[in-house]
């Protein structure tokens, strides 16, 4: 007997899987993000970014939120009209980045967590893509990916969706940083 893992679809199709695994998304996606960045020297701080694959330019005006547990943070609101053509990224970043130049910077209260949900909602509510690393949040696809560490952060890493299976934990791993690239 096949023992499947934590996101496993639960039929057991390998094919199926692994053409899920190799598929990319007609429209909008979080493509990569970082909840820390190396301090003292100023390296890369938090960034979302967004990505459109599609064929057509997308709107992705909207509100950015941030989640764990109970509470909910808006991380940015990207105005109206926001249009994202096929092969653009759109980097939110902190007021502290320095990485490459971003579309829009954001100011929260309080730095995002490392253990979070991250969702991109359109104005009428609906969860555009989301990606979490753990499981108290709302925006929680599957099981969750591991957390950036301070040695993830020394090293430039980010979470960077590389599967497209809906599970959050096979979908984004640790890789060196890329913001403002699809």
């Amino acid at each position: 007997m096949a023992m499947l893992g934590p996101c496993a679809a639960g039929t057991g199709n390998a094919a199926e899987q692994k053409r899920q695994s190799a598929s990319i998304p007609s429209g909008v996606y979080i493509n990569e993000f970082a909840t820390r960045g190396a301090d003292p020297d100023g390296a890369l701080k938090e960034f979302i970014e967004f990505c459109n694959r599609g064929s057509a330019t997308v709107d992705i005006s909207g509100l950015v939120l941030a989640n764990v547990g109970t509470r909910i943070v808006p991380v940015a609101v990207i105005p109206q009209p926001t249009l994202l053509a096929p092969g653009s990224a759109y980097l939110l970043a902190s007021t502290s980045f320095t990485g490459a130049i971003p579309d829009q910077f954001f100011d929260t209260s309080a730095d995002i967590p490392d253990s979070v949900g991250i969702a991109l909602l359109n104005w009428i509510g609906e969860v555009m893509d989301a990606a979490a690393t753990t499981y108290s949040t709302l925006f929680l696809r599957g099981a969750p990916a591991e957390p950036l560490t301070p040695a993830d952060a020394a090293a430039g890493l980010s979470l960077t969706h590389v599967n497209f299976t809906g599970c959050t934990k096979t979908d984004f791993v640790k890789l060196p940083a890329t913001p403002g690239r699809c």
